[in-house]
């Protein structure tokens, strides 16, 4: 996956403006409940709101508005500079893609490619599939019961948050890291070294979590580690009991 630099925020600013030439200035696009609509549906300076069980046989970009897509609706790739994107329960994309806004994906929705955003949370309810990868630069990634990611979930200063998910990965350099609830990494955790020695990022492994690679710690971190999870090495940290946290 793209890691989202400055020269790649200048990248995605200029497809998506390519990409909304000839489309609406300074006004909303509606798709109705159920319709079907032809190309893309676009906007700068407005929102862009597609019903339930609808169909936009194209991608749904934005710039400086906020992006709806209802339950049960299908689109192509989704793209915004400067507002937030939400998909409701059951929907589909090819793609999801934010420069300044969170995104929220609701239940059971499928994404076949990555998801990122550079300054943004990115929320998903439970069974959401990503085909791809999950990266913030500057947010937190959050994951629940069910879902499942093909690639890599990784954020630069976020944490990252699973519950019950399958992920090939994890990285991230100035976040703390919660796996809960059977959560599984098919790969390595790594957190990466930084340059500000102030962060100590905490990482939990919990109740019948498990992690096939290795836990890769190259800074200090807090390291706790559930009594029933399963891990690989552990290089870079020692590990602590896990606490209680009944009401966390």
């Amino acid at each position: 996956m793209r890691t989202l630099k400055p020269l790649v925020t200048l990248v995605l600013l200029t497809a998506l403006f390519a990409s909304l030439v000839g489309c609406n200035i300074n006004s909303s696009v509606e798709v109705a409940d159920g319709a079907s609509h032809d190309g893309d549906a676009s906007t700068i300076n407005g929102s862009v709101e597609v019903g339930d069980d609808a169909v936009v046989d194209g991608d749904v970009g934005n710039i400086n508005g906020s992006i709806r897509i209802g339950s049960n609706s299908t689109v192509n790739e989704v793209g915004n500079v400067n507002g937030s994107i939400r998909i409701g329960d059951g929907s589909s994309a090819s793609e999801v893609e934010s420069v300044n806004g969170s995104i929220a994906l609701g239940d059971e929705v499928t994404v076949g490619g990555d998801v990122a955003s550079i300054n943004g949370d990115i929320n998903g309810g439970v069974s959401v599939q990503i085909g791809g990868e999950v990266e913030s630069v500057n947010g937190t990634v959050t994951l629940n019961t069910g879902s499942n990611v093909a690639g890599r979930i990784s954020t630069a200063n976020g944490s990252i948050r699973l519950t019950g998910t399958t992920a090939a990965s994890l990285e991230t350099r100035n976040g703390s890291i919660d796996l809960r609830d059977g959560t599984q990494i098919l790969g390595r955790v790594l957190v990466k070294d930084v340059n500000d020695t102030r962060s100590r990022p905490e990482v939990y492994i919990g109740q019948d979590v498990e992690v096939v690679g290795p836990l890769v710690f190259e800074q200090d971190v807090d390291l706790y580690i559930h009594e029933s999870a399963r891990v690989g090495e552990i290089q870079g940290a020692e590990p602590m009991p896990y606490p209680d946290r009944n009401g966390d």
